[in-house]
């Protein structure tokens, strides 16, 4: 038995809580990146430019921007970075925005106006009191859903700022570009104000779960931990969520074993995997358009993975075309099942703004279910990335 196996630990895994934080991320590196190439913008700013610089970070649900943002708030490279989080209301005026993170600023250390000293909302406090700022990050999260009521408080970034060196990071599914442009005034935000993000690597996900056996402290020897870690990457087909998933499904397992590895069922570890992954690609269909007809809704998302629509009226004329084509009366109309594709993130638009399927392994589950129905619990197979070595 692992006497040191952590039990607390396994068992808030095995809880599956933090939907909005990686406790054990992993990769990213490109998307860190442009958030250092962010800040470095604004350190060379010379002083009468005081623009928010605006950084979006789009992708599919479940493929892990908000808890890249939750993670660089632990970084100890930001300690000087002001993290505040805002809403679609604190927006919606100039006045209020200025107090409000104005007040995050004081609410560590008094200062003049003009003046940035001192942190809030941070996950470290500084060690000395008058510690300087270097920038305030804003956070907007489901900013796929912004609109005009924003306008005030976006427009006053985008071209006065707030008076001293400001981010404004935006989270959300993959059309937040195209809802942010659509603001009169912001339409021509930097070419490369936004960041794309799809799934991890394989090694990465596989680094990932080491991180996690470490941490939990099982009873196995390295190789059965890289072959463990091994058997989860491959389930989680390389998507963060599946990788959560995959993860809570080992941990569950392990708490069984009391943390011996070589002891867990590592096939109710696969059952598991699979039943929460497909789980998942139904709720990407239901309280929408898409949940009155699954089947055919499967159908729109294995066609569109196979078509790739070069813009959203491409895509609607698409819908028309499968709908049209299936001869069935009462579905929805073609924008109308065009838009909820693209708003429950079954779809997502590209930088470049064309139409995909943002998670391959729902693509592969749309074949089959359109094909067959309900796909039985088992691997796909098709994954070019599988990581190399057994799985037990």
């Amino acid at each position: 038995m692992g006497m040191g196996f952590n039990y607390e630990l396994a068992r808030a895994v095995a809880r599956g809580r933090d939907r909005d934080t990686a406790r054990f991320f992993a990769g990213r590196l490109a998307e860190i990146r442009r958030f250092d190439d962010a800040l470095a913008e604004l350190d060379e700013r010379g002083k009468h430019d005081r623009a928010a610089e605006f950084v979006i970070y789009q992708g599919a649900p479940g493929c892990g921007k908000t808890s890249l943002l939750n993670h660089l708030r632990e970084l100890p490279a930001y300690d000087d970075v002001l993290f505040v989080t805002v809403g679609l209301r604190d927006l919606a005026h100039e006045d209020p925005l200025k107090s409000l993170v104005w007040g995050h600023i004081e609410e560590a250390t008094p200062a003049r106006p003009g003046e940035i000293a001192g942190f809030a909302e941070t996950s470290r406090r500084p060690e000395q009191k008058n510690q300087r700022v270097r920038a305030v990050v804003l956070h907007l999260d489901e900013a796929q859903v912004v609109d005009e009521t924003a306008k005030p408080g976006l427009l006053m970034l985008h071209t006065a700022g707030l008076g001293y060196p400001c981010a404004m990071v935006m989270t959300g599914l993959g059309h937040t570009k195209r809802r942010v442009s659509s603001i009169s005034g912001l339409s021509r935000l930097a070419g490369n104000a936004t960041v794309g993000m799809a799934g991890m690597a394989v090694d990465e996900c596989a680094e990932s779960t080491l991180m996690m056996l470490r941490e939990l402290d099982v009873d196995g020897t390295d190789g059965e931990k890289e072959s463990a870690a091994d058997l989860v990457a491959t389930l989680s087909q390389g998507w963060p969520h599946h990788l959560c998933g995959a993860q809570i499904a080992l941990c569950r397992e392990l708490l069984g074993a009391s943390g011996v590895l070589p002891d867990v069922d590592t096939g109710q570890v696969r059952r598991q995997s699979h039943e929460n992954r497909h789980a998942y690609y139904f709720g990407r269909l239901a309280h929408s358009a898409l949940a009155e007809s699954p089947r055919f809704s499967a159908s729109l998302v294995a066609k569109v993975d196979e078509s790739r629509p070069t813009d959203l009226l491409a895509l609607e004329e698409l819908c028309r075309e499968e709908r049209d084509r299936s001869g069935r009366a009462g579905l929805p109309e073609p924008a109308e099942l065009a838009n909820a594709l693209i708003e429950k993130g079954a779809v997502t638009i590209t930088v470049e703004g064309k139409c995909e399927v943002p998670i391959p392994s729902m693509a592969e589950w749309a074949k089959s279910m359109a094909a067959d129905g309900p796909p039985s619990a088992r691997p796909t197979g098709r994954r070019r990335d599988r990581p190399k070595g057994s799985v037990p």
